[in-house]
């Protein structure tokens, strides 16, 4: 039995730029984009600070509610004068340890055009990532880069550009989420990284899972449960066995980077002993990247020892087995 969960990130590098932090709660910086007045927000128990506090420019407005979209989605400030002009957030961090940051995007047509924008995305002066907001038109669109900046001036900016043709950037949310208080087993999650480089996340999977391990804005805080506010994309696979364990004594603060425990119980095996797991993933077509590459298993093996062979087909070529 293979317990199969994959993280994929690219690296690329890239540097940094604003202040101090006195608006972490729980190691965590939440931004509800939009929003009118200076008080904090509160969902699910999470507190949302304005965006009033950390950016100027730009003009709010708040969308019609729905099922699928968290309230903290329902707002969004947006840059009219926004093509090839960087409008900027300052984030105020008071150290230089690593962070996830997550940017959330609901196009939601506030505008009544009913054409999703695309523009661009950057961290610190350097590209984060191109949005594309017409990519889902129901739910909400996320950016993710875990970053261990160069020093304590993080600055989230945003800009149109003319060969993407007419459009108004716009932002929802954001977060940031310092990641190195939270050391399991004498581990430090992403230790591998450097100062002034970034993993952007192409997925984070939880195979053989039917559930959001942890639901957007859900507070969860048990022990062996999400506390880095990740999100784990349920990913049941129609051709395998989806395989769901009894609960196991908490071991995943044991393995790489402390994946929850609803992670590690559950998982994809193939129906015949012949058969091989096959994972499709959507790289993104840019220049040629590094990846870092996250495999969980879990067997039982009892007194028997297998020996798995793993490969990446790229373009219909195996490139590496191991």
């Amino acid at each position: 039995m293979e317990n199969l969960t994959v993280i994929l990130l690219l690296v690329s590098a890239i540097a940094a730029n604003a202040a101090s932090f006195p608006f972490i709660f729980n190691n965590l910086l939440r931004v509800d984009c939009g929003v009118t007045g200076e008080t904090t927000e509160t969902y699910n128990n999470q507190s949302w600070f304005p965006d009033s506090f950390f950016i100027d420019p730009g003009k709010t407005t708040r969308i019609s509610s729905s099922p699928n979209v968290p309230q903290v989605m329902t707002t969004l400030r947006y840059f009219p004068d926004g093509e090839d002009k960087q409008n900027c957030y300052r984030l105020p961090l008071i150290n230089t340890e690593k962070f996830i940051f997550r940017a959330g995007f609901y196009y939601g047509n506030y505008d009544g055009k009913s054409q999703p924008p695309i523009f661009d995305l950057s961290l610190g002066g350097q590209k984060w990532a191109t949005v594309n907001s017409s990519a889902t038109t129901d739910v909400p669109v996320f950016q993710e880069l875990i970053y261990a900046p160069r020093n304590d001036n993080i600055s989230v900016c945003l800009a149109g550009r003319k060969e993407y043709g007419s459009g108004t950037p716009f932002i929802s949310s954001l977060e940031a989420t310092y990641l190195d208080e939270h050391e399991t087993s004498n581990r430090t999650v992403y230790g591998i990284m450097r100062n002034g480089t970034a993993y952007h996340l192409v997925a984070r999977l939880n195979f053989g899972g039917y559930d959001q391990v942890i639901e957007p804005w859900s507070g969860w805080s048990r022990t062996c449960e999400e506390r880095l506010n990740r999100y784990w994309t349920p990913q049941p696979m129609p051709g395998y066995t989806n395989l769901t364990f009894v609960p196991i004594t908490c071991t995943g603060t044991a393995y790489e980077n402390s994946p929850p425990l609803s992670v590690i119980n559950t998982a994809i095996s193939p129906t015949t002993a012949s058969q091989s797991i096959y994972v499709p993933i959507n790289f993104p077509t840019t220049t040629p990247q590094s990846a870092y590459i996250v495999l969980y298993f879990y067997q039982d093996l009892g007194p028997t020892k297998k020996m798995l062979n793993i490969g990446m087909d790229v373009a219909g070529r195996c490139c590496r087995r191991c």
